[in-house]
């Protein structure tokens, strides 16, 4: 579906279920949707610190957004928060992070004919903790 208002991207938004103690994944961290988008990055990041039971999902690190991963991974306490998620069906291409990854890694990665596999393989290339992985399991009760 498509976000008519804009204003809903606004993580701050989300202070009164985070202060009932609603477990939220704020999606892409705060990041922008759309190239002329308002960033919430850094208010989502600021809001870490107050909400245990605040997340946010990795799909806004490939695309357009690619250059975004060092800002979300060099950052103190960003990777004990984060969730693996996939823009899918969003195209992800491990070229994106040339300069990031080695060119025999790239390539290697880019034959994944998986898109999701793809996804999966390039974020764990580029050093997301492996509980990046499993922690949705643990903060949604998932008993299977």
């Amino acid at each position: 579906t498509r976000n008519i208002d804009k204003a809903w991207n606004d993580p701050r938004l989300l202070h009164r279920a985070l202060d009932l103690g609603v477990t939220v994944v704020a999606a892409h961290c705060g990041m922008r949707s759309g190239p002329h988008d308002r960033d919430y990055f850094e208010e989502w990041a600021a809001m870490l610190a107050a909400y245990p039971n605040l997340y946010g999902d990795t799909a806004a690190i490939f695309g357009m957004r690619a250059r975004h991963f060092l800002r979300v991974m060099n950052r103190p306490g960003i990777a004990e928060r984060l969730i693996h998620g996939s823009d899918w069906p969003v195209p992800n291409s491990p070229w994106w992070f040339l300069g990031g990854l080695p060119l025999r890694q790239i390539w290697k990665l880019s034959r994944i004919k998986n898109p999701i596999a793809r996804d999966l393989a390039t974020k764990q290339a580029l050093g997301l903790p492996i509980e990046v992985f499993t922690r949705a399991r643990k903060i949604l009760r998932l008993n299977y």
